[in-house]
């Protein structure tokens, strides 16, 4: 039974780190390694990792990028696979772990990912997008570089070959499997590691991420397409009857029904702008220049004056955290 790392990345994840810590305790395969790479949490959320006694690794929030954090725990971890689960995703199964690691055992995997589930708390439109995008079918991708780090596995050999692009401030994940199948790897869907994951964002954390993610993902791309006003106008318009139609089909409460032009508004609105937005007005980090690696960085003597004067890092807006 190799051992296995799970790296989890927090911010302020009080509200549901027990449980997943609990869940992972639970799992059939027992072999493994908890390490939590916090960015500046507030609440609770390193006083619950030390009642696990969980190893903590801190990444300092103004230099904060998906990538990098999840750089920073692997270069850590001991184990020869590496899973990384959001600080807000539960372990649904305890074969979770088992199913979400087993295909790494095929040399020709290169990562895996699992099924989402929404939580107790789930919006319907929340919901609409978890049925559309984690269906029930596994499936072995070679081209299609959908990948999740909210609840993904691959092994580490791997990362040391193709690490995450620490310059991304969303999709890192995807960035990462289209360049692991460049290396005919292929990714693999397992819907039967299942966890229990959703946001409840309000327009403000809609709007900026969904700027982030499809600036992001023109960049991945290298992509010139643009949204027209009437494009904007026609995919709100058409999301917000799918999702009065989820409404509908959910019994939910009047107010979702209020709440869902809104929703979708700022959501659409969101990628509009990250249609037309280049990727450095998003997240000013000057990507003209090539960031340093975490072991550049870890290597630097002096980490103050490389992070202050170097680079001027930008911070991740607020609600971006998966």
């Amino acid at each position: 039974m190799q051992k296995i790392s799970i790296v989890i990345r927090t911010k302020n994840e009080a509200a549901w780190l027990r449980q997943v810590l609990q869940a992972i305790a639970r799992q059939t395969w027992t072999n493994y390694e908890v390490l939590i790479v916090d960015s500046g949490s507030t609440d609770q959320t390193l006083d619950i990792a030390r009642d696990f006694g969980t190893q903590v690794l801190k990444v300092p929030p103004e230099t904060f990028t998906y990538g990098r954090s999840l750089n920073v725990g692997v270069e850590a971890a001991k184990g020869e696979y590496i899973v990384a689960l959001s600080g807000h995703a539960v372990p649904a199964v305890d074969t979770w772990l088992e199913a979400l690691v087993t295909p790494l055992q095929d040399a020709s995997v290169g990562g895996v990912y699992g099924r989402w589930e929404p939580l107790p708390d789930c919006n319907p439109f929340d919901i609409l997008e978890i049925e559309q995008l984690f269906g029930k079918d596994r499936i072995i991708q070679t081209t299609d570089p959908k990948f999740s780090n909210a609840n993904g596995a691959w092994r580490k050999a791997v990362w040391q070959v193709e690490r995450f692009d620490e310059s991304l401030p969303a999709n890192e994940d995807q960035a990462w499997a289209a360049a692991v199948q460049k290396r005919s790897f292929s990714i693999v869907y397992e819907p039967t590691a299942v966890v229990l994951h959703s946001h409840n964002r309000n327009p403000g954390q809609l709007f900026r991420t969904g700027r982030a993610e499809v600036a992001a993902k023109k960049w991945i791309e290298k992509s010139d397409e643009e949204w027209r006003v009437i494009t904007f106008l026609s995919v709100w318009l058409r999301s917000t009857w799918k999702g009065w139609q989820m409404t509908w089909r959910l019994r939910s409460n009047w107010r979702w029904w209020c709440y869902c032009p809104v929703y979708y508004l700022a959501l659409r609105y969101g990628h509009y702008c990250g249609f037309r937005t280049p990727l450095h007005d998003v997240y000013p980090y000057g990507y003209h220049k090539r960031r340093p690696t975490t072991k550049q960085m870890m290597e630097d003597t002096n980490w103050e004056a490389y992070t202050t004067s170097r680079i001027g890092y930008g911070s991740v807006p607020d609600g971006m955290i998966r």
